[in-house]
């Protein structure tokens, strides 16, 4: 499982992170599973400087916030999404064009 962060908002005048755009994903087979979520934060005085912050340094602060039954509970959906689509015996499409999957 892979996990990103899309969008930071931000107090402009501290750097103090207030909100984050989080997703986890994964690749099976050429089929994607994706879930997508915000996470607040409470304010306070920021712990590392905005300047200094990473993306796998959130990516950390995200997954604590969240908890490891959160995060198990959001990687079994992920690849939930995967296993339906692989499953799925439907597609669209002629021979002479690339075949699209229904989901």
């Amino acid at each position: 499982m892979n996990w990103k962060i899309n969008f930071v908002e931000r107090v402009k005048s501290n750097g103090f992170i207030l909100q984050v755009v989080w997703e986890c994903f994964a690749e099976q087979n050429g089929f994607v599973g994706r879930l997508t979520n915000t996470l607040g934060f409470e304010v306070q005085d920021p712990q590392v400087p905005f300047e200094q912050v990473t993306e796998p340094m959130l990516v950390d602060w995200v997954k604590n916030e969240l908890g490891p039954h959160k995060i198990l509970e959001v990687e079994k959906t992920v690849q939930a999404m995967i296993d339906a689509n692989i499953a799925n015996d439907k597609a669209t499409g002629a021979p002479w064009k690339t075949a699209l999957t229904l989901s």
